[in-house]
């Protein structure tokens, strides 16, 4: 299974460019004639909008610049990927940076897409999240709204400890506040007992779904720019609550 060696990149429908694959397996990238006339810089600092075929000179990104890099899944989405591939029979060591690429082709996250695209998911898979996105979301939705941020973090704090692993993305949602012209997080709901088919949580803590603990709760407040010192108050009145309201109830590791 190989994509062409080359993909074209678009921006909203837009062609911005060209990928190909060097022999020394660096995704080189050339802007299109049409984006080099009103278009702008994707990457300001690597990719200057000007006429010329870039080759990323470091292996940071596995032979990507940063700003396609982005669009890959991270570690974990790597592994649930690899999974499923291992699944319909396909060797994921034998794919270079390009045909994951076109796995994602459009259904990133970011506003790059990509083709031709590789089509391997199976119907009704959804995006795997991480409560890292969860958190950034927040911040931005919310315009960095310190009650809102702090509140995700303390959900998260819950979900573990109460051992509700039925976490999945339609359990958090946003209000619109017409007067105030502005998003808030929504009250808690559906927070609940759970072990999921898997036994993981549906939305990893900073990569972790099986097991996470205090280091990855730590991890993903502080990186969301909550205080390190916050976190770890928040993290330990909240185990506190659930062992005192329902640790006869639970039977976790926690408790």
């Amino acid at each position: 299974m190989k994509a062409d060696r080359y993909l074209k990149v678009l921006y909203q429908g837009r062609l911005a460019g060209t990928l190909a694959l060097t022999p020394e397996k660096k995704a080189a990238f050339e802007y299109a004639d049409e984006w080099l006339k009103d278009g702008f810089s994707i990457s300001p600092f690597s990719l200057p909008l000007k006429k010329q075929v870039f080759i990323p000179q470091k292996d940071y990104f596995h032979g990507l610049f940063g700003v396609f890099a982005d669009s890959l899944p991270d570690a974990w989405g790597n592994i649930l990927l690899n999974r499923l591939l291992k699944k319909k029979g396909i060797n994921a060591d034998q794919m270079d940076i390009l045909d994951r690429l076109a796995i994602v082709g459009s259904s990133g996250m970011g506003a790059l897409t990509y083709q031709p695209e590789i089509q391997v998911a199976e119907e009704g898979s959804g995006l795997d999240l991480d409560y890292h996105s969860l958190m950034k979301l927040t911040k931005i939705l919310t315009r960095n709204n310190q009650e809102d941020m702090q509140n995700m973090f303390r959900r998260m704090c819950f979900n573990v400890f109460a051992h509700n692993r039925d976490d999945h993305s339609k359990n958090f949602s946003f209000l619109y506040d017409e007067e105030k012209d502005c998003w808030r997080l929504s009250p808690a709901y559906d927070l609940t007992y759970s072990t999921t088919y898997y036994g993981e949580h549906t939305t990893t803590v900073d990569g972790e779904g099986a097991s996470p603990g205090i280091r990855e709760i730590l991890a993903v407040g502080t990186v969301a720019g909550l205080g390190k010192r916050y976190c770890e108050a928040a993290a330990q009145e909240i185990l506190e609550k659930v062992k005192q309201m329902l640790g006869r109830y639970l039977s976790c590791g926690w408790l």
